[in-house]
């Protein structure tokens, strides 16, 4: 049978249970004793019969860091979140993992999915990005939570890419009106739809030093470059910052808050962008 859900014990690498319907992967949040925390819903959930002996023969609790994967319908994982599970279940309390019911667990859910994301990942299942700009409809945020999605999918190992020998990548850029669009375009030019190649400007260093499908030096030749003169700038950067403090207060992470909050707020993402493909001896043709 396929599931759209599995429940993984990264601690004892078992399966816990399945899934075709779960609550609360946008983050939902609930106050008990002044504190705050995810709650997430699995419905009808079907646990593993291997999973609960395994317990029981091992005086073990019931996991408390749990990864919640998402499959396509080929059965591949395509997405996975972490789950911080602050509901204890001991060993002699098995009989509380009944399948068929909706399970409710309470903790932290690291790298939760806006609604956005949720409806995307949908379409994904279905059909994973195959043609050049689809995304180029979706508002900033938008652009932002295809560009996370992403890098989930890749870090699952979905949509390998394989070895470029190409020397030369035309970037069209009439559509890098966002510091993420930048990222999802330029990984298009190297790599294909649906790839990754970083999310930030430090995740582009580390790709352009190998292990992505390039090796470096290559040369870009970047049509429509003014569109980013014009709009990845001081505000912009500005605009991304916001937005990841609001996604990082709905994980409940309020280190990453006050990290973020100190960031320098007048940058120039387009200078930043091409000082990093310039430190890796890469020739940047910029064609207005």
């Amino acid at each position: 049978m396929k599931y759209r859900y599995s429940l993984f014990d990264s601690d004892n690498e078992l399966l816990i249970a399945y899934c075709n319907k779960i609550d609360g992967l946008d983050g939902n949040v609930v106050e008990i004793d002044e504190e705050q925390y995810h709650k997430i819903v699995f419905f009808d959930i079907e646990f593993c019969d291997e999973y609960k002996e395994y317990l029981q023969k091992n005086k073990m609790k019931f996991a408390s860091i749990i990864e919640i994967n998402m499959y396509d319908n080929n059965m591949e994982i395509i997405a996975r979140f972490t789950f911080g599970n602050d509901i204890k279940i001991r060993h002699t309390e098995v009989d509380k993992l009944k399948s068929h019911t909706d399970f409710k667990l309470i903790g932290n859910l690291g790298g939760m999915a806006s609604e956005n994301e949720l409806c995307l990942w949908e379409k994904w299942i279905s059909s994973y990005p195959k043609g050049k700009n689809e995304w180029v409809t979706l508002d900033a945020n938008g652009r932002s939570d295809w560009l996370r999605m992403l890098r989930i999918a890749y870090c699952c190992g979905y949509n390998k890419v394989e070895e470029n020998t190409k020397k030369v990548f035309y970037l069209d850029g009439i559509n890098i009106t966002t510091y993420e669009s930048f990222f999802i375009a330029f990984a298009e030019a190297l790599n294909g739809p649906g790839t990754y190649f970083g999310s930030c400007l430090g995740g582009l260093d580390d790709c352009l030093c190998g292990g992505f499908g390039i090796t470096t030096p290559f040369k870009v030749i970047w049509n429509n470059s003014s569109v980013a003169v014009k709009y990845l700038n001081e505000n912009e950067w500005k605009r991304h910052k916001l937005y990841l403090i609001e996604r990082y207060k709905r994980e409940l992470d309020y280190v990453a808050v006050e990290d973020m909050e100190e960031y320098d707020s007048d940058f120039n993402i387009f200078y930043g962008i091409i000082d990093t493909l310039l430190s890796h001896g890469i020739e940047v043709v910029l064609n207005p």
